[in-house]
Parts: structure tokens; sequence; C-alpha cells
């Protein structure tokens, strides 16, 4: 259809092959068609049919409405309905095709779970794929495999004695037993699974989960919706019937306690989980992703909870038994704390804006490639004339050379991939420059305000990502295709932190010293005091044992020289005791 237009200059074929048309999922072929439009690069889409674009009508609208409403439209024609997305009833017409298409792919669905769930109202069930410790025959019948079934027996065993299911998963994990997926580790939700299933008390309940009539893969479960079948000794059982009935009783307590812990009013946390970190961090020892988590740790005046970040492998041990990462959890300070230093770092350092722009040149076009694109636009355009010419001799003569024109059709494919490419990494590298402009303008402006708040927008838009290693090296990938680091490691902001404690523990018992307690105290120390008389006078204003008195509050007031002391007559054998007076009374 393009060659018999001559207004028309083929773009490329974009195809996503053995890929179903009723979700978006997994489509690359036509998200990337999308981005094309999207750059204004694509004018008009020619498919075969809407079936062919979307089998979800929602998704059909959606996506010609979108592309309608961009600065420089793209319109569809589809060639079996003969429908253009630039016809105002377009979309009414969308929705009576797509419809049909839609309804034509569910109906077959249905039809086919109709037979099934016949069968299963008889009591005939034809799995082909089986529970793990049981394999099927050619003729549906269930038999047990001894070394998967010794398994089971084993989960069986240890719940009744009290073992957690997590630490079950642990123990076959690293016993090297081969899950029911063929991996050497097994997780709590593998276990539970397989403890919460009939199956292995020799019944089968039928149709747990139904797949969604919209259209789509995807399975939710079966919570009324369809009928389900429950067969009672449909084969052979791994576990008696009366041990699997106290096991689920034992689960059932569990999950209550769980659910009255879940259910407890939540605190209120000190501190707010950064969320710009999500996906951006990555452990530099095992490559797996950096994840959050809370700590919490009580104090007299209530707990205090903190944020942590650490590497997935190292975090959860037990779903990582044989391959383990010795990370360490950081606190999200120290992230915050890394980044605002790193940018100090960019802002100080004068070479760092000539780096970025050697590497932004690195992603755009050589000498090379520039003369190698216009050689390539130019045999493009040969290319399609001549093209053109072989198309029109074919509709106007007696044969049509179909092969040549698949050959040239082809070339001319190739080629166009290439140009993309070509144009890909042009806009690609303006891109960066006008990100690394924004970027030297936005640092600037936050080292000029002298800021303490985390610069969310700046790490979103520079940082790639993040590279957290253990001792707490940091290396940022930035978005120009330039790697920063600095010195930084979480020792030395472990140091700062305790520095900071000790002076805020400093500052706070200078305060009391200087508070109206103590005054009162210097007052009534006027004349000489025990230590037993100063403690019961404190004792009605601030609740402190005798220790805290004397090494908080008496010592320091004697070594400044707010007091003085006598000793007073020994009324014990190797005991000395002192009295306390105002110096200078």
């Amino acid at each position: 259809m393009i060659w018999k237009n001559q207004n028309y200059q083929f773009a490329g074929i974009y195809a996503d092959e053995g890929i179903s048309g009723r979700s978006m999922k997994n489509r690359d072929e036509l998200n990337r068609l999308i981005r094309e439009c999207e750059r204004g690069r694509i004018d008009v889409i020619l498919v075969k049919s809407v079936s062919r674009l979307s089998r979800d009508i929602q998704d059909t609208l959606e996506i010609t409405r979108y592309l309608r409403q961009l600065p420089n439209p793209t319109y569809i024609y589809f060639e079996r309905e003969n429908i253009w997305t630039s016809d105002p009833q377009a979309d009414l017409m969308l929705s009576i095709f797509g419809s049909i298409a839609q309804e034509e792919s569910i109906g077959m669905g249905r039809s086919m779970s109709w037979g099934i769930r016949s069968m299963a109202k008889r009591g005939i069930i034809h799995r082909k794929r089986p529970n793990y410790g049981y394999t099927i025959d050619d003729n549906y019948r269930w038999h047990i495999v001894k070394e998967e079934a010794s398994v089971v027996r084993r989960i069986f065993r240890e719940v009744r004695k009290g073992v957690t299911v997590a630490q079950i998963a642990v123990d076959l994990s690293e016993k090297k037993i081969p899950s029911p997926t063929g991996n050497l580790t097994w997780g709590a939700r593998t276990v539970t699974n397989i403890l919460r299933n009939v199956v292995y008390k020799g019944d089968i309940l039928f149709q747990q989960t139904i797949a969604l009539q919209n259209g789509q893969k995807k399975n939710v479960p079966n919570e009324g919706q369809e009928p389900q079948y429950y067969i009672e000794q449909h084969h052979e059982p791994i576990i008696p019937k009366k041990k699997w009935e106290e096991v689920q009783k034992i689960l059932d307590e569990r999950a209550e306690e769980v659910k009255k812990k879940r259910s407890a009013p939540l605190p209120e946390i000190n501190e707010n989980k950064n969320e710009v970190f999500l996906e951006k961090m990555i452990c530099g020892e095992c490559s797996k992703q950096v994840v959050h988590y809370v700590n919490k740790r009580p104090r007299k005046d209530g707990d205090y909870y903190s944020h942590y970040w650490v590497c997935y492998r190292a975090g959860y041990p037990h779903y990582h038994v044989h391959d383990t990462c010795d990370s360490m959890a950081f606190k999200q300070g120290y992230y915050e704390q890394h980044f605002r230093h790193l940018l100090m770092n960019i802002y100080e350092d004068c070479t760092f804006y000539q780096k970025a722009e050697q590497a932004i040149e690195q992603m755009d076009l050589s000498p090379e490639e520039k003369i190698k694109e216009e050689q390539l636009e130019w045999e493009v355009k040969l290319l399609n004339q001549e093209l053109y010419e072989v198309v029109d001799e074919s509709l106007h003569g007696q044969g049509r050379d179909t092969e040549r024109v698949d050959q040239m059709t082809e070339k001319l494919c190739a080629m166009y991939e290439r140009l993309a490419s070509f144009r890909d990494r042009k806009e690609k590298a303006e891109e960066e420059r006008k990100a690394l402009k924004r970027f030297m303008k936005n640092l600037k402006a936050y080292i000029k305000s002298e800021s303490k708040a985390f610069p969310d927008e700046i790490y979103t838009d520079v940082v790639d990502h993040a590279a957290v290693y253990k001792d707490g090296s940091i290396v940022y990938q930035l978005r120009f295709g330039l790697e920063w680091a600095t010195d930084e490691v979480y020792s030395t902001f472990q140091e700062q932190c305790e520095r900071e404690r000790w002076a805020k523990v400093k500052a706070k018992h200078e305060a009391f010293l200087r508070g109206p307690e103590v005054a009162a105290l210097i007052e009534y120390c006027h004349e000489p005091r025990t230590v037993k008389e100063m403690l019961a006078f404190m004792l009605e204003r601030k609740q402190m044992g005798k220790t805290t008195l004397v090494d908080r509050v008496v010592m320091p007031l004697f070594k400044e020289g707010t007091f003085e002391r006598f000793k007073v007559q020994e009324r014990r054998k190797n005991i000395r005791e002192y009295v306390y007076r105002v110096k200078g009374k």
C-alpha cells in the first residue's frame, strides 16, 4: 500500500512476533512505535486490522486517542475495517470492531472452560501438571514420587514440632534440596503453599483461581465468581487427613497472632522513607537491589524508628542461603548526606563540566558516522524511488516481481533501522546536553541556598543508579554517561554521629546545670548538706538516682568551684562521707 502512493515515505515495520495482542505487556515493538510517534517521526500508521493493534478495546482506544493528541498528530489506518482515526466517527467504529475481536478471543476461552468444568462436575479432572510430590501418567492417574513425598512429610513434621515456616525454608535450602521449581533455594511462600494444599491429604479442589474475562491472561482467586468442585479421595495421600488438619490448626493460630500484631495501630515514625532511592541503588558487591527497612529501637519515652537501606541478598539471607552477601545496612541519613557531599564535590571540581561534555560526545555521532548517515539517507532516497518504480511496473505490467520487491523492502527496513539508531543517538546527546546545563543551574542554586533539605529533584534527574559497597563507599552513575564518587565511607559518618550525639548530651547536661532545679539545689546548699539530704531535695523536683545526682550534678558543681566539701567523721570503717555547701558561705 505504501509503494502505491508516492506521498508516503516508508518509515519501518514494527511487529511483535509471537506476542499476544490481549495486553500491552511485553509489546516492545508497539511501545517503540509510540515513542517514534512522540518524537514526530511518524505521521501515519498502517495496520492490517484492529485485532493486530490490540485485542483489548480499551487499549486500542487509548492508543488512538493519545496519538491524535500529540503536538504532531499521528493517525492510524486499519486496512481490513477501512477506518481512519482522523475520522470523527473513528472511536465509535473502533469500539464496534474492537469489541467483536475481543469477544471472539474471550468466547473461545469460555468454551474451553465450560468443557473442563462439565467434566469436573462428574469428578473427572484431567491435569497434566502435577503438584510437588506427585507425577501424572498418560491416563491422568496420580502417583507418589518417593523423594519429593519425603520432603513434604518433613515439612509437615517440622511444623508440628513448632518450627516456623521461614526456618523450614532455610533448612531445606541449606540441605540443597531442590524446590518445586528446581531451584536449591526455598521461600517461605513455597512452604506455606505446600502446607495449605489439600492435595497432600488426597483431595483436590478444582477452580481455586479463574481467568479474568477481559481478554487478559491473568488468574485471580475465585471468590465466588465461579463454582468450585471439591473431590475427596481423588488420589493417594502423602499426609494422613488427621495430621493435615492438625497442621492447619497450628497455622491458623500463628496467622491469628500475626493478624493481632498487624491490626495494632502503627506508631508515628520519626523520619520519612526517602522514596527517591527506590530502584536507584544496587549493591556494588553482588549487584542485587538495595531495599528499605525500618529498625525499631526501644526507649523509655517510646520506641524510636530509623530507616535503613540494605542489599536484598544481605538483608534477607534466608532467601539466599547459597549466594550470601556480606554488605552492611546503612542509615538513610548516610545516603542523603553522601549525595549532598557529592554535589558539593562536583560544585568545587572545575573539571566536572568538561568531563561530562566529553562523556556526552561519546554518545553522539563521530564525524565518520555523520558522513555515513548522510550517505545512508541518500541511499534510502534512491532505493525508495527505485522501489516505487518496481511496484509501478508490477501494477501495470503482466506479472509481479514480488521476490524483488520483498528483497528491496527488507533492505530498506535494515537501512531505516540504522538511520533510526543514528537519530536516537543524536537526540540522546542533545537531550543530555540540555540536562547537563539544567543540572549545573540547579546545583548552583542549591549550594547557594545552603539548604539542609535533601535535593529530591536533582537526585531523580541526574542519578541513573548508584552502586553501594560494603564499606559504605558509593559510586554514582550519572545520566551523562559519567561516573562520580567521593572518598566518604560509612565509618566517617558513624564517627560524626557519635560526636554529634555526645555534643547533644553535653549541651543537655549544661542546660540542666543552669536550670531551675539545680539553681534551687544551690540555694538549698547554703548550709552544709549530705548527699542523702540533697537527693531527697531533688526528688521533690525531678526523678533521679543517687549515682546520677553525684556524677552529673554534685561533682560538676564541685569541680567548677560552686561547691566545697568537708569530710565528716567516719560512721563505718573504710567509708568516706562528705557534706557539701556553696563555696564561701
